[in-house]
């Protein structure tokens, strides 16, 4: 009987040690733990990605990561949904070239709606190989492609630092390595290496999905409060050139929203030729598609706020007697901003009658 008991506490303590042990290779580095409970709570990973957070991620797990995060942050349910919404006519007429992967399997979907996306290509014209371990330097092109669809970032065109493996990346990444890299979102394995041919694992995969995304969000956010801001400082220039009409009995002008767009692009050029020609030597109004009877600009560089332009304008007689020449009907505010330009600010005033 004790022999039996035993045998038996022997076998339950084995199978417990060998349960700990496959629990503990399914649960995710303690670094990781954070990153990952936030895309869940945020409903941004997929159910099948939320194990074996340790091991490698395939091409094809990757795919889904990437898809399913995006179209989550789009307020859509499945990639179905994303593909009857936005890609139904893309998908209907898409060729499907990888030959190693199911057009009717919802997975092999993932890895299509990627490539439409532009989020990834094939190893060959026809064949993804889904179940090809994914390399770090490969998952920076992929990440770069999935921010630059969502957050509309420009290539940067220098870095700040060089990785000490940089001979090790291949020469089609080192542009995603370092665009990644700058932007924050991944970073190196330490001591200012890269390990551009090491396989990508899923706990990592997770952590620069989730930053992609909150990159993207900080993005929009900044863009919708910089569009804010503008809008702000053009309406202000605008009461401020109808303060000085006023003084003199001119009636108000109207802003003209319909050529708002050019007369921004006018700020932007005299970041590069500052004067009333373009850069390419053209007059200022050569490019206006809308139809105009009268029409006349006023340009000013180095004066950040609304106030300190207009004094300037005020006090040149030739801006002056735009802004209170009661022939003009509308107004269209322009306004760029370059830190590393000469001037950082400009603004324009475009003064018409149609």
């Amino acid at each position: 009987m004790r022999k039996k008991i035993s045998l038996l506490l022997t076998f339950v303590m084995l199978f417990a040690l060998l349960a700990v042990n496959l629990f503990a290779d399914d649960e995710p580095s303690k670094w990781a733990v954070q990153s990952i409970n936030d895309l869940k709570a945020r409903g941004f990973l997929h159910q099948d990605l939320t194990y074996d957070y340790k091991e490698d991620i395939t091409r094809k797990d990757f795919c889904k990561l990437a898809v399913y995060a995006y179209l989550k942050n789009k307020g859509y349910q499945d990639v179905t949904d994303l593909i009857n919404a936005e890609l139904k006519h893309d998908f209907k007429n898409y060729t499907y070239q990888f030959q190693d992967l199911d057009k009717n399997n919802q997975d092999d979907q993932y890895i299509f709606v990627a490539n439409m996306l532009g989020f990834v290509d094939g190893v060959s014209a026809n064949k993804f190989a889904p179940q090809q371990y994914l390399t770090r330097e490969q998952a920076a092109k992929i990440l770069l492609a999935v921010y630059s669809t969502m957050g509309q970032q420009e290539k940067l065109d220098y870095y700040k630092q060089l990785f000490a493996d940089d001979h090790e990346i291949s020469a089609w990444a080192k542009g995603y390595v370092y665009d990644i890299k700058e932007i924050g979102i991944m970073t190196g394995v330490g001591a200012n290496k890269f390990s551009p041919k090491a396989n990508y694992t899923r706990e990592q995969a997770i952590i620069t999905i989730l930053k992609t995304i909150n990159a993207c969000q900080a993005h929009q956010k900044l863009t919708e409060d910089n569009q804010s801001k503008v809008k702000k400082l053009k309406r202000e220039m605008i009461n401020l050139i109808n303060q000085e009409r006023a003084k003199v009995g001119v009636a108000p002008v109207e802003e003209c929203l319909e050529f708002e767009e050019y007369a921004d692009i006018r700020a932007s050029e005299s970041a590069q030729v500052l004067g009333h020609t373009r850069p390419d030597g053209s007059r200022f109004y050569s490019g206006i598609t809308g139809k105009f009877s009268l029409i006349s600009e006023n340009l000013s560089a180095g004066y950040t706020l609304p106030k300190t332009a207009m004094y300037h304008f005020m006090n040149s007689e030739k801006h002056k007697n735009n802004i209170l020449n009661p022939a003009f009907k509308e107004v269209s505010i322009g306004y760029y901003s370059q830190k590393d330009s000469q001037y950082e600010t400009y603004w324009i005033q475009l003064f018409s009658t149609k």
